[in-house]
């Protein structure tokens, strides 16, 4: 038995309350990534499949616990009658259903290992265990990632993934590839889906802020991204330009900062007549300079700065924000559509310090 999906999503966003984190977004990736291959397998429910993907984790309720938060899960689903759910929540975590291959503290009692240990005995792995596994090594905490950059993620936050784990995902990779006939990224659209955060009852992302940035903090940002990157020269320029920009009044930097480090950032460029430069007869916005560390992509807090600095900006009385994008840069594109920068408004060049040429599409939004 499972619940409703609003029931299910009603659960999450309560669990959420009492332990927020982005281990509920990521339940949220993984249902999505659920429903659209088990839509695309013959004999799956896609509606059953989301509901297990949002549940999965749903452990992490009572709190911050490894190994604890699958024995949690189980007990707390079996409890509500959820049998099916339950038994996710238990073989999500073991794709060889052994307790060997776990990969964090073994952080329970005896008696919840033990209870573990039982029910993995007597379970015969079926294509929703499957799925659930396979999602999980999808999912991100706001988007679809690569299954290997997402395995190497969790390698680089505990220090190991066990060889067997790995080769397993990667042949449930393969097997829902055949049975779907497609593309395992094509079916769950990772290179264009991504989370919106406009649900009131998602919680903050803990200790995470956005705020314009001061010209101590541009001088701390703009020094760390000289010295990641090759090409001083244009980076040593574009500093100085950023911030006699932001002196001027002529632009707006906006940072997301997490426990005191500046994780991401973005650009609002004032200058008179940037909307007409851009094509545009109205006042506008020219968004640019989005950057977040790889460390801190995929889980929610470029979206959410991106959401600050609309807000901020429709305050300031602008009504329309444009940005601008390579012709090549796909990904950037769809991700842009996503934030609804659908309207193209014109195209042009611009013209790097060490006089690189590039050309741009200028893609517009109401705000």
């Amino acid at each position: 038995m499972i619940p409703t999906r609003q029931e299910a999503e009603r659960l999450l966003r309560e669990a959420e309350r009492r332990n927020p984190g982005p281990w509920g977004n990521h339940s949220r990736v993984a249902a999505h990534c659920a429903e659209k291959i088990a839509a695309a397998c013959e004999g799956m429910d896609a509606e059953k499949a989301y509901i297990l993907g949002l549940l999965h984790d749903i452990g992490r309720r009572f709190g911050g616990r490894h190994l604890g938060h699958v024995s949690d899960g189980y007990t707390y689903m079996m409890s509500l009658g959820y049998d099916e759910a339950a038994r996710i929540c238990l073989t999500h975590s073991f794709n060889n259903m052994t307790t060997d291959e776990y990969i964090g503290k073994f952080d329970t009692t005896d008696e919840e290992l033990a209870l573990i240990r039982t029910e993995l005995s007597r379970v015969a792995a079926d294509d929703y265990d499957r799925l659930i596994q396979l999602c999980d090594s999808l999912a991100g905490s706001g988007r679809v990632m690569n299954i290997e950059d997402r395995m190497n993620d969790v390698r680089r936050r505990y220090g190991n993934y066990p060889q067997p784990k790995w080769d397993s995902n990667m042949r449930l990779k393969a097997y829902f590839e055949e049975k779907a006939g497609k593309s395992i990224y094509d079916l769950v659209e990772k290179d264009t889906f991504q989370l919106s955060e406009e649900d009131p009852d998602t919680p903050p992302l803990s200790g995470y802020t956005c705020k314009i940035a001061d010209p101590g903090e541009m001088n701390r940002k703009w020094d760390d991204e000289i010295s990641r990157h090759a090409e001083k020269e244009n980076w040593i320029a574009w500093k100085g330009e950023a911030i006699e920009s932001a002196r001027t009044g002529r632009s707006i930097p906006y940072y997301g900062i997490l426990d005191g480090t500046i994780i991401c950032e973005a650009t609002a460029v004032l200058k008179p007549g940037c909307g007409q430069a851009a094509g545009e007869t109205e006042p506008a916005v020219e968004l640019c300079a989005f950057r977040t560390n790889k460390e801190y992509r995929g889980q929610g807090y470029f979206s959410r700065l991106m959401r600050f600095v609309q807000e901020d900006l429709k305050r300031k009385g602008y009504r329309k924000a444009i940005v601008g994008v390579e012709p090549d840069e796909k990904r950037n594109r769809e991700i842009y559509r996503h934030w609804g920068f659908t309207e193209l408004v014109s195209t042009g060049t611009e013209t790097y310090p060490d006089g690189t040429v590039i050309r741009v599409e200028f893609y517009g939004k109401q705000l």
